[in-house]
């Protein structure tokens, strides 16, 4: 079973905005059950979580996704019940959660589990309305109200006390302690202020002036002046008079109240010397005491309904508005920061296609006629008074002023129209051009020549008078099918022409030429995209080109490539519709995405939204006007007008933190906090983690962006974008710390950074025990093979020296005779004895020769098989027997000819062999033997039987006997020896490798 149960609810987590800018306040509902969005209780606690207690349970919310705690009867680590009336957060983080009727719980985030206090029987029979931490004894004395009376609860001790009141049937309802240390408790039975000593004051409504609206008391609210403030259920808001311990009230019937039902009260800087009152049956309301007047802050037809029931301000000062079945409201701060200026005909479908400044005015002109902007508010001019109503609702393209004052009208359908004021202020027509064509754009250089594009007619020129100068086509008709989007003039003299589908082109007074800039392939000193949209050049030169689908193009005045800023890089929309600098340093972009904001020093990038109050999208092609630090941008059916300089930026950007850990199967999603452990260690399987951050900023939480460095891979700060999942793969082992920042919504840098400390631990096979190991198995190998390579010197030694004996034995004792022969053939005369002696140096020598014969075979590694040896066993013994004529009867066994015999025992075997069938044929005085050979691959034996006379009296006289039991011993085989019918010699020895 889980620590406790819970519920995450990602994907049904909304967020409403407003019509328009006019919304001070952004909804927020979890999900559709009802119960779930009524929020009965507000707080934030230590690390940034806003906590909502709802009648369905607890929900912890981070900006992005929220969690929801529910009682799950089989963990009584789960929390006790799921209607909530109230939670704090005490002195040491530890959150107190009040239940309708399951008494308290508190949730550690250090073990991640909820914890149920015991009082006694003073609150398991009791409903908890409220909890309050004492100011003199944080974290050690509470104050618990109940529907059966008030308890003071030593928490450090574990000790209750029940504080009798004068009427002990009263419900506790809030409790509030004062900035003098007075306990104020509102009851359903009036109010009592206890001094936490002894006396208890006791106040009640009995209908006369002065005394208590209504005995049902909410809310107790001390304000900035340390004044007392009271919410009733029906009787409005009271207010405590500290020199005469009078009430007064405000209620719906003296005007003061739209509700009578007040459920909760605060203060906000947003709206200094008021108070901000949370009514049952009218929602959000501001309140005046001074003028006595209330005004709805949520006031948007939708919201009608709204019923309050809780407010809270956080860290920032943001007001937050929980609400019966509507989930919570908090403050939109940027709710002033956009203005959008329209008209009463929102029905109709229309766009500002120009604006421009007059000595009086400042107008514009629409697909559906021409406006005044008065009053932050589209107004079509008086028919005729100022205007001819010939031109009034033209689909109007382009409006420029020249140097003359005159107005110079491009429509769609009718041509150009040039517009001279006379003295009274009246605009006349006083020429027509081009008065059947469409005209695209117009545009009156720095030399006051007037240039038209007329779709599929090109380009004209006129002069100051109007005359046309020129008409430009080009051969390859690019002019006549092109149309033309901005025309822009640089600083050079240069003229630009942007169109929709060829790039742009640029006019050279000088050669009196049009050169064609378009889009190539893989070519960075190319556009990359061809339907440009607007211009802008900065005082050093440099030239920014808005493109519809390829971003802002950027080429520096001294280079020929362009940088191309888009989506991928600056988070933008890719159409940008317009440009304008507010300065040489800051420039605003409108896309389709919102409205950028780009500082070219520092090359930080903001994009406004909706979000951030913006209350109309997508901009609209070309229309930009900047008038005395006021910017204009044309949006769908009106424009967008702000200050830059008084933008309302977010100020506060918090410390990010993690929320989750995931590793391999297991996730840690504050079921303990990460920061409880000093290092984390994780094993080598677990070397694949990834790390949830979040930036605890609600104000439009999605545009926090987040930075990342990974000391042990790389040093340097790594951006994360919006993408708060964090994956490292494959981590060698070692000590790693991860540290990370963020920024708000604003681009402000968080000041702190918050930094994670890990281990991935070696597997055994990195462990020092196992590489000690591994040296040591080493050592011993290499050990082992000198010790065999040793061996084989000491066997190669022995070998030698037994070789050097066996010709010792074998030779030497042949040689010593012949020496002896030939010394005495000096002193023989003798013909007879002479042949004698020379017979027997034959003899002797042929025996040296095969002894030496022997030994060599025996030494040679060619004769290692089994078979090599057989067969020179059988050589040896049948010529031996034919020159004695003795009948011998070879057999084998079971042999594997093919195996090999080591050397020593091959040796042994065969002199042992030898030695046998010498003596048998010597002594036995028989004439036939029976010889059998087996070997079965580990054991090898022969079988010699001679069918003689056995040993007789020669047994034991030579030293043949005992030579065949010395070599049977040296390999470890057994020998036998039988007498009976002749002598039989068995011989079995295990071949060892």
């Amino acid at each position: 079973m889980k620590l406790f149960f819970y519920c995450l609810i990602l994907s049904v987590t909304t967020v409403s905005w407003g019509q328009n800018s006019g919304s001070p306040f952004i909804q927020i509902k979890f999900g559709s059950s009802q119960t779930l969005n009524s929020i009965t209780q507000i707080v934030q606690d230590k690390y940034g979580f806003i906590w909502l207690a709802t009648k369905s349970g607890l929900i912890k919310y981070d900006g992005y996704d929220h969690k929801l705690f529910v009682n799950d009867h089989l963990d009584s680590k789960s929390i006790s019940g799921n209607f909530i009336r109230d939670i704090i957060e005490d002195k040491n983080g530890l959150i107190w959660v009040a239940t309708d009727n399951n008494g308290i719980s508190i949730y550690s985030h250090d073990s991640g589990n909820f914890t149920q206090i015991s009082t006694g029987n003073l609150t398991s029979t009791a409903n908890v309305w409220t909890i309050i931490e004492d100011n003199k004894y944080p974290g050690e004395i509470f104050w618990i109200g109940t529907t059966k009376g008030l308890i003071k609860f030593d928490y450090k001790n574990n000790r209750t006390e029940k504080i009798l009141l004068s009427d002990p049937s009263a419900s506790i309802v809030d409790l509030l302690e004062d900035s003098q240390g007075n306990l104020w408790i509102g009851t359903n039975h009036g109010l009592f202020i206890h001094n936490k000593i002894k006396e208890i004051k006791h106040f009640t409504s009995n209908g006369t002036t002065g005394s208590l609206g209504n005995n049902f008391i909410w809310k107790i609210y001390e304000d900035i002046n340390s004044d007392i403030w009271m919410g009733t259920r029906l009787g409005g808001l009271n207010f405590f008079a500290k020199n005469d311990s009078s009430f007064i009230t405000y209620t719906f019937e003296n005007n003061s109240m739209p509700d009578n039902r007040i459920l909760d009260i605060t203060e906000s800087k947003s709206y200094p010397g008021k108070l901000v009152l949370a009514l049952w049956d009218s929602g959000l309301y501001l309140f005046d005491p001074r003028g006595k007047h209330s005004t709805n802050l949520i006031s948007e037809a939708k919201f009608n309904n709204l019923d309050g029931l809780t407010l809270f301000k956080d860290k920032l000062g943001i007001l937050w508005f929980g609400t019966e079945d509507n989930g919570v409201f908090f403050q939109n701060i940027y709710n002033d920061n956009f203005r959008l200026i329209s008209g009463d005909f929102k029905s109709k479908q229309f766009s500002i296609t120009s604006i421009v400044k007059t000595d009086d005015d400042i107008l514009a002109g629409s697909t559906i006629g021409l406006f005044n902007i008065t009053e932050d508010k589209l107004v079509p001019p008086k028919t005729s008074d100022i205007f001819p109503d010939e031109i009034l609702m033209k689909n109007i393209q382009n409006i420029i002023r020249d140097k003359k004052g005159n107005l110079i009208i491009a429509t769609f359908f009718n041509g150009l129209y040039v517009l001279s004021q006379d003295v009274q202020k009246k605009y006349r027509i006083i020429k027509r051009l081009l008065n059947t064509k469409t005209i695209n754009a117009s545009f009156i250089d720095s030399k006051n020549n007037l240039w038209v594009s007329a779709h599929s007619y090109g380009i004209y020129k006129y002069s100051d008078n109007f005359s046309l100068t020129k008409h430009y086509v080009q051969a390859d008709s690019v002019f006549l099918r092109a149309i033309f989007t901005k025309t822009y003039e640089k600083s050079d003299g240069n003229i630009l022409f942007g169109t929709t589908r060829f790039g742009y082109f640029e006019y050279s007074p000088l050669t009196d030429t049009f050169t064609q800039h378009k889009s190539k392939n893989n070519d960075n000193k190319t556009l990359n995209n061809n339907s440009v949209s607007s211009f802008l050049e900065l005082n050093n030169g440099d030239l920014l080109i808005g493109t519809n689908g390829g971003g802002i193009n950027f080429k520096k005045k001294s280079d020929e490539q362009f940088t191309y800023i888009k989506s991928d890089k600056w988070l933008m929309g890719d159409d940008i519709k317009s440009i304008i600098a507010e300065d040489q340093r800051i420039i605003w972009a409108g896309t389709d995405n919102g409205l950028l904001k780009i500082d070219m020093i520092s090359g930080s990038i903001y994009n406004f939204n909706i979000e951030e109050g913006l209350p109309g999208l997508p901009f609209q092609d070309n229309t930009v006007f900047k008038d005395a630090g006021d910017i204009y941008l044309s949006v769908k059916n009106g424009l967008i007008k702000f200050s830059p300089s008084n933008l309302v930026m977010n100020e506060y950007s918090p410390k990010p933190i993690i929320t989750q850990i995931k590793v391999l199967n297991k996730i840690y999603d504050n079921l303990i906090n990460p920061y409880t452990k000093s290092e984390w260690d994780f094993d080598y399987p677990e070397r694949t983690i990834s790390f949830e951050i979040t930036s605890l900023n609600y104000i439009s939480s999605n545009d926090n962006q987040y930075m990342y460095r990974l000391y042990g891979i790389n040093d340097e700060w790594q951006n994360l974008g919006n993408e708060r999942i964090l994956t490292f793969v494959n981590l060698v082992p070692g000590n790693y710390r991860l540290e990370f920042r963020s920024t708000n919504n604003d681009g402000l840098l968080s000041e702190e950074i918050n930094d994670f400390t890990f281990n991935i631990l070696p597997p055994f096979w990195m462990q020092w025990w196992f590489i000690v190991l591994i040296v040591v198995l080493i050592l011993g190998v290499i050990s082992f093979i000198v010790y065999i390579r040793f061996k084989s010197i000491l066997q190669i030694e022995k070998l030698r020296t037994k070789i050097a004996s066996d010709l010792h034995d074998e030779v030497g004792s042949s040689v010593s005779k012949i020496s002896i022969i030939a010394n005495l053939l000096k002193y023989e005369s003798e013909r007879t004895r002479l042949e004698s002696k020379l017979d027997k140096l034959n003899v002797l020598s042929n025996e040296i020769v095969n002894s030496m014969n022997d030994v060599v075979w025996s030494i040679d590694a060619r004769n290692d098989s089994v078979n090599d040896l057989i067969d020179y066993m059988k050589n040896f013994a049948i010529t031996f027997a034919a020159e004695k004529d003795i009948e011998i009867n070879f057999d084998t066994e079971n042999l594997k000819p093919h195996f090999k015999i080591p050397l020593n025992y091959r040796q042994n075997i065969y002199m042992i062999f030898k030695e046998t069938v010498n003596n048998a044929i010597k002594y036995s005085g028989s004439g036939m033997f029976d010889i059998c050979i087996k070997f079965d691959g580990h054991t090898f034996g022969f079988r010699i039987t001679d069918h003689g006379s056995g040993f007789g009296e020669n047994k034991g006289r030579g030293h043949g006997l005992q030579n065949i039991k010395m070599r049977a011993d040296s390999i470890k085989a057994k020998l036998l020896i039988i007498e009976e019918n002749g002598i039989t010699i068995n011989l079995i020895v295990k071949i060892r490798k």
